[in-house]
């Protein structure tokens, strides 16, 4: 089949890849593609237009940023130092950028078996793999032309033709190798998925690669408003380095490419020895560039033709039975639901990642003390979307209450189980913010007791939450929640989540103003947080049905 045959027909196989890969990483999808198939086929169509869109504004903004910074220091003597600097940051975040961008899109390609629609046309098996090939750049097409374009059509319009194509070939590597980082990152999670879900060694292996994945997302998008600030302080720092320092640091990518490119682009004096060594490097990346695209198109390869095992079944061995109670086995069930992908497993660890991202909340001033308001502020911000991870939670139940229909299960015990599943999360959450509290100096210590008062409050809010759900949607009984046709729902959630989380720190902030004793404080913000734990244990049932 010619060339562009097989590219006509890759726009449709495409399209079932990011279909499947959406379904895939987003549990609640599941259950609302078979209500109304039409108008999740459209929303999906646009979230990807919107994730092209994203990608291509953030690799823009990105580009003239590391030009800019670059470029502003021509003629003096930071101007081959800064152009090397910049050109290596644009490498190092586009890198990031593509890798955790497609990260969850691309663990669907292989998990959700979107390779499946080729499969079954009439076509050889070379044409099949360049098809599958063809089909994936095409999900790619929009960061890496970015990628591709921008930064060295402007490096050869401000430095001259030579450093563009320098610049094109940084780029090109570039791609070559976060692609192959992408691919050889989803299969390897893409398998975790599918070893044996009793296993609480890959269990804790998937939940630490989803935190890694979520926070990474995170955090790149908020390096983005740094980059100039990181280039002028990278090229700064970089007077003080040595002739040595410098010809070791064009041994390491990207800044090969990156000095390489400085030399070729800026006038200035560079000892001909480090312009050959980062020379030679930059050739080597461009070998390891050509290996892993070969290793690419191999794995493709691999999901086309059967996709990726997980543990290979044995056959004669005797299957051991476990008796445990209703409760325990429902929590495991939760969890094996949960960490069955990447987009259900995003929900079950928000708790954690929000404590993360509350680190610079709840960080002081250089050479100040961390005060209670610190703390506070941190655990709100912390605890802000709780909510939202209750319902995630509840929505890997995508099939919703047919799944208990038949089961002599109780509604309160199934809401228990998965009260205690986002208690863990919580109480990690909790913990996080108690750590990162002891970092820093104090103004008592009975600040890092703040967030340990708080731990109780996770039962609380699940208990509620989902009494409130399963009453009010469920009639009582166990259902699944939609987060994209429930809104008005998940506004109530977040609602009733911040309102439990707030009472007990204004406890303490109340009793602190009025007695100025932080152990008073501590124990009504305990006693506040415990009684809430306790009424909607109580309280909660009453809402459903048995």
């Amino acid at each position: 089949m010619k060339l562009k045959e097989l590219w006509n027909y890759s726009g449709t196989v495409s399209t079932e890849i990011r279909f499947r890969s959406q379904l895939d990483a987003n549990p609640a999808s599941r259950s609302r593609v078979k209500e109304q198939p039409d108008r999740m086929k459209k929303q999906i169509s646009n979230s990807g237009k919107a994730s092209s869109f994203i990608a291509i504004l953030f690799i823009s903004l990105l580009a003239i940023s590391s030009l800019l910074g670059g470029y502003v220091s021509t003629g003096s003597e930071l101007s081959l130092l800064m152009v090397a600097m910049s050109t290596s940051m644009y490498l190092v975040f586009s890198f990031v950028l593509i890798f955790f961008l497609y990260l969850m899109q691309t663990t669907g390609f292989f998990s959700a078996g979107a390779t499946l629609l080729p499969a079954t046309l009439p076509l050889s098996q070379k044409d099949l793999e360049n098809l599958t090939m063809l089909s994936f750049v095409r999900v790619f097409l929009a960061p890496v032309a970015t990628t591709l374009v921008v930064f060295p059509l402007g490096s050869a319009v401000l430095y001259g033709p030579l450093s563009g194509l320098g610049s094109f070939l940084a780029c090109l590597v570039t791609v070559l190798l976060s692609i192959g980082a992408l691919l050889h990152a989803s299969k390897w999670f893409s398998r975790k998925m599918r070893e044996a879900p009793s296993s609480r060694a890959g269990t804790a292996v998937r939940v630490l690669a989803g935190v890694g994945a979520v926070v990474g997302m995170l955090l790149t998008y908020m390096m983005m408003n740094f980059i100039p600030d990181l280039i002028m302080l990278i090229g700064g720092s970089g007077l003080a380095i040595g002739s040595l320092q410098f010809t070791f640091l064009s041994l390491v990518f990207p800044f090969s490419f990156g000095i390489f490119v400085g030399a070729i682009s800026a006038a200035g004096s560079l000892p001909l020895m480090t312009f050959l060594i980062a020379a030679m490097a930059s050739s080597l990346y461009v070998g390891a560039g050509i290996m892993v695209f070969g290793y690419s198109r191999r794995t493709l390869k691999s999901a086309t033709l059967g996709g990726i095992a997980g543990e290979r079944a044995t056959v004669g061995e005797e299957i051991d039975l476990e008796v445990v109670s209703p409760t325990r086995g429902l929590i495991r069930k939760d969890m094996r639901l949960v960490t069955r992908s990447l987009g259900s497993l995003s929900f079950f660890i928000l708790p954690i990642v929000m404590a993360i991202i509350a680190i610079p909340i709840i960080a002081a001033p250089a050479g100040g003390l961390i005060r209670s308001m610190n703390a506070l502020s941190g655990i709100v911000y912390a605890s802000s979307f709780a909510g939202m991870g209750v319902v995630g939670l509840l929505s890997v139940d995508t099939e919703g209450a047919s799944v208990y229909d038949g089961t002599p299960l109780s509604s309160t015990l199934t809401l228990k189980a998965k009260a205690y599943v986002f208690q863990v999360t919580h109480t990690l959450s909790m913990a996080a913010v108690a750590i990162v509290l002891s970092l820093y100096s104090l103004t008592t210590a009975y600040v890092m007791l703040i967030p340990v008062a708080q731990i109780p409050v996770g039962i609380a809010v699940a208990m509620s939450i989902g009494g409130f759900i399963f009453g009010k949607k469920g009639g009582g009984r166990v259902t699944a929640v939609n987060m994209g046709s429930d809104q008005i729902m998940m506004f109530q959630s977040l609602f009733i989540s911040g309102l439990i989380s707030v009472l007990p720190l204004v406890g303490y902030g109340l009793v602190l103003l009025q007695t100025g004793l932080h152990m008073l404080a501590l124990l009504t913000q305990g006693l506040v947080a415990t009684l809430a734990a306790v009424a909607a244990f109580r309280l909660a049932p009453r809402m459903l049905l048995d």
